[in-house]
């Protein structure tokens, strides 16, 4: 997934300037799944729902929040507590 990364850098004359530069990556959420891995902006990780059934989504990077995509179109927060027993079954690119 494409981020910009902003650096403050001094250039050739010795002038603060501001540089832009697009980079591929992953955000890491910080939030680990049942095995110990740590969850990915692009994962797809099974998770319990609060009805009961478990899902598979994706995970997104939205507006500052990690956010899971169920196939079934349900959303919610990564950490909201409302899905359960999360496990990275593999990335979009996959």
């Amino acid at each position: 997934m494409k981020h910009n990364i902003r650096q403050r850098v001094i250039n050739e004359y010795g002038l603060p300037v501001v540089k832009i530069e697009t980079v591929n990556g992953e955000l890491g959420s910080g939030i680990l799944d049942k095995n110990g891995r740590e969850i990915f902006e692009g994962d797809k990780v099974k998770a319990l729902t609060p009805d009961g059934n478990y899902e598979v989504g994706e995970v997104i990077f939205d507006e500052g929040t990690f956010m899971w995509e169920a196939s079934s179109g349900w959303v919610t927060d990564l950490d909201s507590g409302g899905i359960y027993e999360l496990e990275v079954v593999g990335h979009v690119d996959d």
